[in-house]
């Protein structure tokens, strides 16, 4: 009998079929980016993500401001964050892949 407010640690089978899950969906997601994706970026993303984020890098200019800065009443810092290393990551501003990693 164990005591209310202690639990047990999950089963192999348990973390086993989180795994198996979360694999089917990044599957399922990467399968959907792979068909519907589109290689152009979309709307605002050319003043955010271009004129914003990669031009200041490339030039090296980007400063804590230019992640923190908002964009349509948002403050979005971690994708500014993970945009900005799958960009070095990947050498180019590859808009397929921020769709796959970026959630």
């Amino acid at each position: 009998m164990t005591d209310v407010g202690t639990r047990e640690p999950a089963t192999f089978p348990t973390v086993s079929a989180l795994v198996a899950l979360f694999f089917i969906v990044f599957g399922v997601r990467l399968v959907v980016v792979a068909i519907f994706g589109s290689p152009l970026p979309f709307f605002d993303e050319w003043d955010a993500g271009a004129l914003g984020l990669y031009k200041p890098y490339l030039d090296g200019q980007l400063d804590i401001w230019a992640l923190l800065s908002r964009l349509n009443e948002h403050i979005i810092f971690t994708s500014r964050l993970l945009n900005l290393i799958t960009f070095e990551l990947a050498g180019e501003w590859n808009v397929r892949l921020q769709m796959a990693v970026n959630g």
